[in-house]
């Protein structure tokens, strides 16, 4: 079987992290494609364009079978293991009853294109307070609105770097992520 490409995106204040990330990507020898992209005018923006820019990819590379989006702030520890994935449309990590997308795994398939489309257009549709995208994508799982396979990955692949719950369970670290968007986020939102 094919090795999967990583995707990610990122803005110019993430340009030393993705590059952490490709460097990981290509240790292992994983394909990537990791772009920079325009900032989106927010933070919270920023986290919409994300079903965009994969949808965008994965009907670009239509010959590409398996794709893993890591947020640009993730790492690459240890060899990675698609094939218990490869039956699903669409693979992620639940901590607790929180949805993490900071890692996705993503058959090319016409299911999984079907949520990444119903993702995009529920980021931009939204109406009073404006939700980033990994809620967005929780609601249309949890409603039953998508219809595809889901995957349950394992906790390894969404590892949080800090994260107690993570750390009581011995996680191991396979894709690491250092959760930049804790600092970026209030200084993009005006915070102190």
């Amino acid at each position: 079987m094919r090795s999967p490409v990583i995707l990610s995106c990122y803005t110019e204040d993430y340009t030393e992290l993705a590059d952490r990330l490709k460097q990981s990507a290509d240790r292992f020898g994983y394909s990537h494609i990791i772009e920079q992209i325009p900032e989106q005018g927010s933070w919270i923006a920023n986290t919409l364009y994300k079903p965009v820019y994969i949808l965008d990819k994965i009907v670009q590379n239509s010959m590409i079978g398996f794709f893993i989006w890591i947020d640009a702030d993730g790492v690459i520890n240890l060899p990675i293991d698609v094939e218990p994935y490869r039956t699903s449309d669409v693979s992620m990590v639940w901590l607790r009853r929180e949805l993490l997308t900071g890692t996705i795994f993503l058959n090319n398939t016409i299911a999984t294109r079907k949520l990444l489309t119903m993702w995009k257009e529920r980021c931009y549709t939204q109406t009073g307070r404006i939700q980033p995208d990994a809620n967005v994508l929780q609601d249309i799982i949890d409603g039953g609105l998508w219809g595809g396979q889901l995957g349950h990955l394992l906790p390894q692949y969404c590892r949080i770097f800090d994260n107690k719950v993570q750390d009581s369970q011995n996680v191991p670290r396979y894709i690491e992520h250092f959760q930049a968007s804790r600092k970026f986020r209030k200084k993009k939102m005006g915070r102190p």
